[in-house]
């Protein structure tokens, strides 16, 4: 593990900043509500499921192999936040292209909330070059 983060509430996007080694990086995700929303965004890629329903290893590659930092952003919404609903406050309606765009929106409408989820970001160690053997 490269990395690791504890939270104690959802309705909020959280930067995920870690400096990978490898091309080979993921983020695990927990939350001690199976049923909330988690919508995770990384460079040009989101995504966007139920903590229960999605796979727990999320793909965070280093698209450069540097070991410059990378980082996300991860916002967990609470099992009950309106998505697809129209919203008495008149901000519209929270449908999947919204939420992907402007996840801060729905932060608005949902407000902070007490759920604990934790993050780790794990990254293969950088492969060793094989040692050399002189025989004279």
């Amino acid at each position: 593990m490269i990395h690791a983060e504890n939270h104690s509430t959802v309705g909020e996007g959280v930067r995920v900043t870690f400096q990978p080694t490898t091309y080979n990086t993921g983020c695990s995700i927990r939350c001690a509500d199976p049923n909330v929303w988690v919508l995770v965004r990384q460079g040009n890629g989101t995504s966007l499921g139920r903590s229960g329903d999605r796979r727990e290893e999320v793909p965070m590659p280093s698209t450069t192999g540097s070991p410059l930092a990378r980082d996300g952003w991860i916002w967990i919404f609470p099992s009950d936040a309106p998505l697809g609903q129209e919203i008495e406050d008149g901000s519209g309606t929270h449908d999947l292209d919204t939420i992907v765009t402007t996840p801060e929106r729905l932060a608005k409408v949902v407000n902070q909330r007490p759920s604990e989820w934790t993050i780790g970001v794990y990254d293969k160690p950088a492969q060793q070059s094989p040692m050399t053997t002189n025989q004279s």
